[in-house]
């Protein structure tokens, strides 16, 4: 499977056979939605070099991510020494702007991040769909799908959260619908996003927005996805159980 696709083996408790389910990822899915006019300037702007662009970038925030699971776990973080494993298997340390997202997270931990009580991080999301579509009325396949939440909390007042980290300047509805599938997939009262290292704070190295997207947002971004990607697959091989010579 790829960045596209979430697995999770399942045992039959009757006959205890074990089955692979396989379900689309919400970052896969809430991608669809369009970025408007700015995103689209931004991709003429840099033609060819946009693919290499957003590549390194979605490797600048997985790298960062790994820096804050490791701060959240109670480690500090060195950043000239420790060392984590990029998307390509590489091993390495943080980059400067890396490094600044880390310390963007545990400035806004320190400060207006303290009301929260850490109950999860990096934890995967796999709502059950049958109950979620009891709930709200409607059809199951709305909530077949699977994520990596970033940050399961609840605050002072006792209300549950997700959070989500995002290293971009900009919130897109992209992010906005990802937090919201998150948040009703964990039946979390409400969601938010921390934008890492942003820049438009003189000292506030970060922005913290509280999001909620209203359900029919999410049922024509599905149909919408669905309809593009019909008969997309993971890709599936068969070996046999031994090779002889």
């Amino acid at each position: 499977t790829d960045e596209r696709w979430y697995t999770q083996d399942i045992v039959d408790p009757a006959t205890g056979v074990t089955r692979t389910d396989v379900r689309p990822s919400v970052s896969w899915i809430a991608g669809g939605w369009p970025k408007g006019p700015y995103f689209e300037e931004w991709l003429k702007k840099n033609g060819y070099a946009a693919d290499r662009i957003v590549a390194f970038k979605g490797d600048e925030g997985f790298m960062a991510h790994r820096g804050i699971a490791q701060w959240n776990s109670g480690e500090p973080v060195r950043p000239f020494s420790d060392v984590f494993v990029d998307q390509e298997g590489r091993s390495r340390t943080l980059t400067y702007t890396e490094c600044e997202e880390v310390r963007s997270y545990a400035q806004w931990r320190h400060e207006e991040g303290k009301r929260f009580k850490i109950i999860a991080f990096e934890s995967v999301a796999w709502p059950d769909p049958l109950a979620l579509a009891a709930q709200y009325g409607t059809s199951a396949k709305y909530f077949n799908y699977a994520g990596m939440v970033d940050l399961d909390a609840v605050d002072e007042r006792g209300d549950s959260w997700v959070i989500d980290y995002k290293i971009s300047q900009q919130v897109y509805m992209s992010a906005r619908l990802q937090v919201e599938m998150y948040r009703r997939a964990r039946g979390a009262k409400r969601g938010g996003i921390l934008q890492l290292n942003y820049r438009h704070n003189k000292n506030k190295k970060y922005k913290f927005t509280e999001v909620k997207v209203p359900f029919s947002k999410l049922r024509a971004n599905w149909e919408i996805w669905e309809e593009e990607t019909r008969g997309i697959v993971p890709l599936q091989r068969e070996y046999p159980e031994e090779i002889k010579l």
